[in-house]
Order: structure tokens, then sequence, then C-alpha cells
């Protein structure tokens, strides 16, 4: 997701009074781990959706350069077969 849609996406939660949430798309096992949210025990879905609501997000935005690391994975892999 591009920081664009991710401020449309927050924008949108805060006018519909939705709870944040944190999710990762690592592109290099270094990046696997580093966002995360931290919530409250929760025993079902309806505490599941409270807990969200007061859920601590922890991580940041990765460099965009790290794609870089994905595209060179596959051009080896690539190089590999032929």
């Amino acid at each position: 997701m591009w920081l664009g849609d991710s401020a449309r996406a927050l924008e949108l939660a805060r006018k519909y009074g939705l709870p944040g949430t944190v999710g990762s798309d690592a592109h290099v096992i270094g990046e696997i781990g580093k966002s995360f949210i931290e919530l409250p025990e929760f025993n079902d879905a309806e505490q599941f959706r409270q807990a969200l609501r007061q859920g601590k997000i922890y991580g940041h935005r990765t460099n965009p350069l790290i794609h870089f690391y994905g595209i060179r994975d596959r051009i080896i892999k690539r190089l590999k077969r032929s």
C-alpha cells in the first residue's frame, strides 16, 4: 500500500469510527515482525473488536527501496533457471 492509500484508509477509519490495525508485507526476512499491534486479552469476537480499539501499534514504514531486493531475487531466480 502506498503512502496515499494509507492516508485514505486512516481517513475512512476515523470517519466511520473503525479501529486501526497493522499489517506486514515483508519483502526480506529482516522486515518480518517489524510492525505489530499489542492488544489486551480477549475471549471472543466482540472482545477482540474492543481490544482493537485499545491496541497500541508499534513499527514504522520500511524504506521503499527494500522492494529492489525482491526484484533482484526474481532476476537471480530467472538467471539460475536459464
